[in-house]
């Protein structure tokens, strides 16, 4: 098999390994969160006390007519059912590398777990499409076109290149104004000026303290020796075990990822550019 990689189970261990206790409700959503429907919300825990108040609050208060008339109200009782910054922070950071198959394109690949003292915390799955470079995908082998939509992607009407549509494949722009209007999460909180001023603070410092285009590089680097000799060297590895249709599909896939860096450096330097001469 080689090397391979291992993925922490959310409720299994990561929850109290991480926030100390896994008391509160552990959800696995598919949900735009317009309205709250149960069997949109599935339990990881505690599934016989069949309990959904703590979410229903939330979409609640997310969906609340005070946000347009009194944001500072509607902000107090979001941020009493759900841990806005910390969402913030995932989606600053997530529309900053680029990562198309999650909330914002999809309504999957998230799960919620209601925290003591911080409400529902958002917490990523499932990143294996980071890092995309924002170009429509290319066509599978024999020329033939990618296989349709997966169930539960819900692009507007212009989901062509260059429109303000959503296509299997693409990215959030960092300006997100490109969301689709049913996924009220990023859309309410990105409507809102002391959120919009959030999101922007996040990005800069995932630039300036992470996203530094010769240490990553570097690293890219030092993966690509890990993994090298079990790809192209005298043991390869073979199907089912790789998903490499020849070996040099490995190369090529590494100088796209370092292109790819670049490319998401200059874009959040051009955003925040933009967004500073406003």
């Amino acid at each position: 098999v080689g090397i391979y990689t291992m993925v922490e189970v959310i409720d299994d261990t990561m929850i109290k390994t991480h926030f100390g206790s896994d008391s509160g409700n552990i959800y696995k959503p598919e949900s735009n969160f317009q309205r709250f429907v149960a069997k949109q919300f599935e339990k990881k825990n505690h599934e016989k006390q069949g309990d959904w108040s703590d979410v229903q609050a939330f979409v609640t208060a997310l969906n609340d007519s005070s946000r347009l008339q009194q944001p500072a109200l509607w902000r107090a009782k979001l941020e009493k059912t759900f841990d806005v910054p910390y969402f913030l922070k995932w989606l600053a950071v997530n529309t900053a590398m680029s990562n198309w198959d999650t909330y914002g394109a999809m309504a999957h690949n998230f799960y919620l777990y209601n925290a003591p003292q911080r409400g529902l915390v958002w917490i990523p799955w499932d990143n294996n499409e980071a890092m995309s470079d924002n170009t429509p995908p290319p066509l599978m082998a024999n020329n033939q076109a990618m296989p349709p939509m997966p169930a539960g992607f819900a692009p507007p009407s212009g989901n062509f290149p260059g429109s303000k549509g959503m296509m299997m494949g693409r990215g959030l722009s960092l300006d997100l104004k490109n969301v689709p209007d049913q996924f009220i999460l990023i859309k309410y909180v990105v409507a809102d000026p002391v959120y919009w001023a959030a999101y922007k603070e996040v990005v800069v410092q995932f630039r300036k303290q992470t996203w530094q285009v010769k240490a990553l590089q570097q690293r890219i680097t030092a993966m690509e020796q890990l993994l090298k000799p079990f790809v192209m060297g005298t043991v390869q590895e073979t199907p089912p075990y790789s998903h490499l249709s020849k070996p040099s599909d490995f190369t090529t896939g590494i100088q796209a990822l370092k292109e790819a860096i670049e490319k998401r450096a200059k874009l959040m330097d051009d955003f925040l550019v933009q967004e500073q001469a406003k």
